[in-house]
């Protein structure tokens, strides 16, 4: 089935959790324009099966994105959890996913060197560094660097802790503080 290009840079996507092949072809009836497929929802989401994936992708055109993720915490237990992690994303990199999504800490602070050697797993696709930032001790430093990692294109975030109109405020400040400046990517003011 031909996948759905992505949207236009900076336009809104509606992005849907599938956990199922129905919860997708709801999700792109009801005007999704993107899918994170994962399984456990209640765990906060795990790597869910290649079959699943595969089934999904049979029965719908958007793009979608793939969580990677074997456990409950964001810090990976030992090797046997690092090696699942990079099989798992070397067995989406064949598939025609647009991307996975995944997060790990070390102590606070993104674990860049787990990232990048799953990211390594699958170096063509893109990577959407998941909630995981919302437990990293700095955010603005989290954002530092994510940015540096060049498959993360995309920061899954609820904008913290407290109310939606305290947490909307937050949010210029954010893109103030993490977006370059360039002649091609001003800052926001």
């Amino acid at each position: 089935m031909q996948k759905a290009k992505a949207t236009v840079r900076g336009a809104p996507i509606l992005e849907v959790i599938a956990c199922s092949v129905s919860d997708a072809i709801e999700a792109q009836r009801g005007g999704a324009g993107r899918l994170e497929i994962i399984r456990d929802f209640q765990r906060g989401g795990l790597t869910p099966s290649l079959e699943l994936v595969q089934e999904i992708l049979d029965a719908v055109t958007l793009p979608v994105r793939v969580m990677v993720r074997e456990g409950d915490c964001y810090e990976v237990a030992g090797e046997v959890e690092r090696e699942k992690l990079g099989a798992a994303a070397r067995r989406l990199s064949g598939l025609n996913v647009d991307g996975v999504v995944l997060g790990f800490l070390r102590k606070g602070k993104i674990d860049v060197r787990l990232t990048e050697w799953v990211l390594s797993c699958t170096p063509n696709l893109k990577a959407t560094f998941h909630h995981a930032f919302e437990e990293s001790e700095d955010p603005f430093e989290a954002i530092r660097v994510l940015k540096r990692l060049k498959q993360v294109d995309r920061i899954l975030t609820c904008g913290g802790t407290g109310e939606w109109s305290e947490k909307i405020k937050s949010f210029p400040d954010t893109r103030r503080r993490s977006v370059p400046r360039s002649r091609s990517s001003p800052a926001v003011e």
